[in-house]
């Protein structure tokens, strides 16, 4: 497996369980807001602060 793809497993492993510990930390501190959308509300919050920066800055960095 190239060096590419472990990065890209690594990542993803990683921004799954921020994924679902986000949630599981957002859905009793919010109330009034169906399950659901914190869920969106969590998977943005993971994807614009670790997945995106991971995937644009390691995974698939451009060579210089």
């Amino acid at each position: 497996m190239s060096r590419q793809a472990r990065f890209f497993m690594v990542a993803e492993l990683v921004t799954l369980l921020l994924n679902y510990g986000v949630f599981s930390w957002l859905v009793p501190r919010v109330h009034g807001i169906a399950p659901e959308l914190v869920g969106f509300a969590g998977t943005f919050l993971v994807f614009v602060t670790f997945a995106y920066p991971m995937r644009r800055l390691v995974v698939f960095k451009l060579p210089n």
